[in-house]
């Protein structure tokens, strides 16, 4: 019998007369000739190490922490049941009907177990700080199909993404940002007259105008263009 560093899984044999011939001189470590006692332990050595190592390993989970996306909102689109709540970008939801929602799991686990109810409270509260207001979700109309949407979403609230520059890093050729002559490190300023300051703000702006041209302020070495772009559900 040989053990690893770490002895997960694995099968072990007993040393048995009645299973097969045992040699003379390990005849006294058979199991078939120890005592009931010893059987029992040899027996319930197994379960017993994986009860404390489960132990050990939430211990550990519950020390260290687990990775999460804190519930931080990005923007809100108007006239949803979120707007209607007075929901606002940049809160974070602390909790829905009185249960902490650390991460945006949590959050949509909360809001699929209401399914069904005609409101549900939310505690929000502005990004870094602690002083919570509960924000009431009218959930009469909610339209949401759980195998096709994001509760979140249904909602009208779009999480927060990471905070990139509006700036290209690459133009793929024959796309339609090489065809309106855009160019690596151009920063876009304006979308439609529109102030631009995230990358996730110009991707939902494209999103939600699939196929309509776009008018891209841009900035180039120190200087202002304004640059037509035929937009697909890609820039390029």
């Amino acid at each position: 019998m040989s053990s690893p560093l770490i002895p997960l899984g694995g099968y072990v044999k007993m040393l048995d007369e009645r299973a097969e011939p045992v040699a003379p001189e390990l005849r006294r470590h058979a199991f078939n000739n120890k005592t009931v006692g010893q059987r029992a332990a040899i027996i319930a050595a197994g379960p017993v190490a994986n009860f404390i190592f489960a132990i050990f390993a939430y211990w550990l989970v519950f020390i260290i922490g687990v990775p999460g996306v804190r519930p931080v909102v990005g923007e809100i689109t108007p006239n949803s049941i979120a707007a209607q709540a007075q929901i606002a970008p940049g809160t974070e939801l602390k909790a829905v009907d009185g249960i902490e929602t650390p991460d945006w799991d949590a959050v949509r686990l909360q809001l699929v177990s209401k399914i069904g109810d005609q409101q549900t409270t939310v505690s929000v509260a502005p990004f870094g700080s602690e002083q919570r207001q509960d924000k009431t979700l009218d959930l009469r109309h909610w339209a949401f199909e759980p195998d096709k949407q994001d509760p979140v979403s249904s909602l009208g609230i779009r999480p927060r993404g990471p905070q990139i520059e509006p700036v290209l890093s690459e133009v793929q050729a024959n796309s339609a940002a090489s065809k309106a002559g855009l160019q690596a490190g151009d920063r876009i300023v304006k979308v439609d007259g529109q102030p631009l300051t995230q990358w996730m703000k110009f991707v939902t702006f494209v999103r939600d105008n699939p196929g309509k041209p776009l008018a891209l302020e841009i900035e180039r070495q120190g200087e202002r263009l304004v640059v037509d772009v035929n937009a697909g559900y890609e820039i390029g």
